[in-house]
């Protein structure tokens, strides 16, 4: 693994760790979940778009930016999607990362439309290379069920889906071609 890369993912989750507690039990933190997404792409060689489906902060976002994606996000809440846009344009300054910030939008990715939408420079929705989701909850759960099928819906075949899942104990981490996925 590139040694830079590294470094410069295990300092981003260090420097804006966190805990997360859902239903007051622990859940990860940001490093875990950074150092988890640096495992199962970075052997990837293909790069190219990215979308992440409830993007929060940004910061996977960030990772996904450094290690060369072109990276969009996907948040349904208005305050949290103005946030994460002013936390990675500090976060580019911060480490001095010569890279341009992901583009997040404002949207339900559960509307109807959703797939015909486009960013700003283009980029449609139902057009990226990768999608990704990170979720709360175990991998059989219907929040990620959900997802699967609306990925495997507006998702070109050729395409990839990169879902990381908590549940009680271990992460459960799963990265297939969009033809392959299996709708439970």
């Amino acid at each position: 693994m590139d040694d830079a890369l590294h470094t410069d993912i295990i300092k981003l989750g260090r420097r804006y760790d966190s805990i997360c507690y859902i239903d007051g039990d622990f859940k990860t933190t940001n490093s875990i979940l950074l150092s988890n997404i640096i495992n199962d792409l970075y052997d990837f060689k293909k790069r190219g778009t990215i979308l992440d489906l409830g993007s929060g902060q940004g910061l996977p976002l960030m990772t996904f930016t450094r290690m060369g994606f072109k990276a969009y996000g996907i948040e349904e809440n208005k305050k949290m999607t103005k946030q994460s846009i002013v936390l990675m344009d500090k976060i580019l300054k911060e480490f001095k990362w010569q890279y341009n910030a992901p583009e997040v939008k404002c949207a339900n990715y559960f509307d109807k439309n959703f797939g015909e939408s486009i960013f700003k420079d283009g980029q449609k929705m139902s057009d990226m290379d990768f999608y990704y989701v990170f979720a709360y909850d175990a991998p059989g759960d219907e929040h990620l069920n959900s997802v699967r099928k609306l990925v495997k819906s507006i998702a070109k075949p050729s395409s990839y889906f990169l879902s990381i899942s908590w549940d009680y104990g271990d992460p459960s981490t799963e990265l297939q071609k969009v033809s392959d996925i299996i709708i439970s």
